[in-house]
């Protein structure tokens, strides 16, 4: 079989799986469906079958390491799948596993509804609450409500990542991040250093901004700006702009 038949070929194998695993994701975090998510965690485990066929591997690497012929395009293609397979690169049994594992952390955070004050609450609830809100203790319930939620994902997370580091650490890499950003054509070095260099270039602008922020808060809960907490910020994370006098 040449490249061109072999893209076909695993083209044809692959797509419908594709999208059945799409469309009962998707499903899955509309309506929290277990039957979506037990579809969606069936689709993924074939895929993951697939690429990780030992005989596929062998002649995507082969044929990766001979080029193409000088078509960039089937090259390339190669190249991607090739990558593909050497991230899924598992026994049976752990293909399996992973599949049960991502399928029951999906189910759970796709469900789950935190509970504020004896009643269940909606992520736009604590949302409202943490813009609104000036009674610090219900903002504190709030906060650590919208963080319940890992408590119950630990134990299948954990689980999840020492199959996957172990994974990784059979094809010689280091743990699941340095296999993640190989397959990704990531150069490690070059990332950490982008982002150290970024940090190094923002670190005093934003230590202005976040005290200017921090004063106005304060002001707001009748605290010192040492004494804020994190449920005195609108976003539960820190990941978007404040709701500032100003902003």
């Amino acid at each position: 079989m040449n490249p061109v038949e072999f893209l076909k070929a695993h083209t044809e194998r692959v797509r419908p799986l594709v999208l059945a695993e799409s469309g009962a994701w998707w499903e899955l975090n509309t309506t929290g469906s277990a039957g979506a998510a037990e579809r969606a965690a069936k689709a993924r485990e074939r895929i993951a079958r697939l690429h990780a066929d030992p005989e596929g591997f062998a002649f995507l690497r082969d044929q990766d390491g001979a080029g193409s012929g000088g078509d960039s395009a089937t090259a390339r293609q190669i190249r991607t799948l090739r990558l593909a397979f050497e991230a899924a690169q598992r026994d049976e049994a752990t293909i399996r596993r992973e599949a049960e594992l991502s399928a029951g952390l999906e189910v759970l955070f796709a469900s789950h509804r935190p509970v504020i004050r004896d009643a269940p609450a909606s992520a736009n609830d604590i949302r409202r609450i943490l813009r609104t809100s000036t009674d610090s203790d219900l903002r504190r319930e709030a906060f650590l409500a919208s963080h319940e939620v890992g408590t119950k994902a630990e134990p299948a997370i954990l689980e999840l990542v020492a199959l996957r580091n172990d994974a990784a650490r059979k094809l010689g890499y280091r743990d699941h991040y340095a296999l993640t950003l190989a397959v990704s054509e990531i150069d490690e070095e070059h990332l950490l250093g982008l982002l150290d260099g970024l940090m190094a270039r923002t670190a005093a602008p934003f230590a202005a901004a976040k005290g200017e922020m921090d004063r106005e808060l304060a002001e707001r809960f009748g605290v010192a700006p040492a004494d804020l907490m994190p449920w005195h910020y609108a976003d539960p994370f820190f990941q978007t702009v404040p709701t500032l006098a100003g902003v």
